[in-house]
């Protein structure tokens, strides 16, 4: 059974989502990916062998971010940077805020 959608609700839920996607670009830094961080992401194989996430990996260590965060299990544990799983880095994030 296929319900029909009402164009407000959709209309808001697409201002919803861009919303969302508003408030990640002004809270997050967006990094450019180019040749150099491909290249260092084939060197990263030996310690992840999943290519896309040593690629993000390699753009964060060429843009020397502090943490970086993923719910990949075994990125966070053989990442050769600070990794922290989301749910640790809103705990971080929260803590700096109460000021812990």
């Amino acid at each position: 059974m296929t319900l029909p959608v009402r164009h407000e609700v959709s209309r808001d839920n697409n201002e919803d989502a861009w919303s969302c996607v508003r408030q990640l670009v002004d809270n997050v830094i967006v990094l450019s990916t180019g040749r150099a961080e491909s290249i260092e992401a084939f060197v990263l194989k030996s310690t992840h062998a999943d290519f896309e996430n040593n690629l993000l990996v390699a753009t964060a260590l060429h843009a020397n971010i502090d943490i970086f965060v993923s719910n990949d299990a075994e990125l966070v544990k053989h990442a050769p940077v600070a990794c922290l799983t989301s749910s640790d880095a809103v705990h971080l994030l929260e803590s700096e805020r109460a000021g812990l």
